[in-house]
């Protein structure tokens, strides 16, 4: 009992001092670049360098934001891209946080395997993973629809690698 008081104020410690340089490096990178918001700056086991997230951006900086850098690190003997899975740690959404309230729902059979996707009605990808998911039992399908194609024109009339004089139209299929 008598170690662990000292273990336990030794850690405290340590703990205030990486918050301190934490903190430390958001002001710095504040005061040197105007205008930026920093979201969170958290202290990496690589380098002693700083993750620094700014939106949906990481950026990277020493203690004394003497550099900040954008890219990729890569964990050289693993062959990870550690930036890139911690930037998807940082966007994943929880299924649970979803509004599915919002989706259009389809139960197929008992349902107890649940999807939830994202799809554009005019997206020719979509409508194939729609007949994918079909011919799926015992599913219940939660759509968002997310329109970012227009509908297009069966067929479109442009003048494409035609010399402009000549006037040529080709058709060409959408």
């Amino acid at each position: 009992m008598s170690l662990r008081l000292p273990a336990l104020l030794l850690a405290a410690a340590f703990a205030t001092t990486v918050l301190a340089d934490e903190a430390s490096v958001k002001r710095g990178v504040e005061a040197r670049f105007d205008g930026i918001k920093v979201d969170s700056v958290t202290k990496t086991s690589y380098a002693g360098l700083y993750e620094i997230v700014v939106g949906e951006t990481l950026f990277y900086a020493d203690e004394q934001v003497n550099f900040v850098f954008k890219g990729d690190i890569i964990d050289a003997r693993s062959q990870k891209n550690l930036t890139e899975e911690r930037q998807q740690k940082l966007t994943a959404i929880k299924f649970e946080d979803l509004p599915l309230d919002l989706a259009i729902k389809q139960v197929r059979g008992s349902g107890k395997r649940v999807v939830a996707i994202f799809s554009d009605p005019f997206c020719p990808y979509c409508k194939s993973l729609d007949r994918a998911l079909l011919r799926q039992d015992d599913i219940t399908i939660y759509t968002f629809l997310y329109p970012i194609l227009r509908p297009n024109r069966r067929t479109s009339r442009v003048p494409f690698g035609a010399h402009p004089t000549e006037r040529r139209p080709t058709t060409i299929s959408c």
